[in-house]
């Protein structure tokens, strides 16, 4: 019987993962059809749709395993410690993931704003809500908006600098890579208080 739980059923889902991922290598992946998959994998179309509904569930399922595994590398991190989150040495966790990880990643980076607004949907929702809330923003409309507006702006930089690395097949470090980012955004917090007491001293 066809179940998840299934050790055929399982095999067969990761054969079809592993081919979608070797042809994101090859082409587009709005290019990608279920008769695409279906030929490399050998697998026939009622198997597949067994397992998914289209290439959009089967990419979108990929994704959380892959946001399940960066999520495993923060199991020993201590529960509402949001901060720890966004420390060094958990940065250098997450890139690590990524480099080892990294043909999925350039190819998903490649696949357009939707699979990066998923990750960045599920990333704000578990992990920089709880953190801003934990800084004092309250839960009104124009606070979940400011929350969204800071995420988003960190958010941006960091996946254009995630791409670039793993573009150029992830030559620096992780921790290279940590730091950098983390010399970013303390960069861009200072370049923002710089404007912020440059309108101050402003003549009106």
């Amino acid at each position: 019987m066809n179940t998840v739980n299934n050790l055929r059923f399982q095999e067969t889902d990761r054969r079809i993962k592993d081919t979608m991922l070797s042809l994101m290598q090859q082409k587009d992946f709005h290019k990608i059809t279920v008769s695409d998959i279906c030929k490399e994998s050998g697998v026939n179309r009622s198997t597949f749709y067994a397992h998914f509904t289209d290439v959009y569930d089967l990419m979108k399922k990929m994704q959380q395993d892959t946001f399940r595994d960066i999520q495993d590398t923060f199991k020993d991190t201590h529960a509402g410690n949001y901060a720890e989150y966004f420390s060094e040495s958990s940065l250098t966790r997450v890139l690590t993931h990524i480099k080892k990880n990294r043909l999925f990643y350039r190819a998903c980076l490649s696949y357009g704003q939707a699979a990066t607004d998923m990750a960045g949907d599920e990333l704000f929702i578990r992990y920089m809500r709880p953190f801003f809330l934990s800084l004092g923003f309250s839960e009104t409309d124009a606070d979940e908006r400011r929350m969204q507006y800071y995420f988003r702006f960190f958010f941006a930089g960091m996946i254009e600098v995630i791409r670039l690395w793993v573009e150029s097949d992830c030559i620096e470090t992780p921790e290279e890579m940590a730091a950098v980012i983390l010399k970013s955004a303390a960069t861009s917090n200072k370049l923002s208080l710089a404007l912020s007491l440059s309108k101050e001293n402003t003549p009106s």
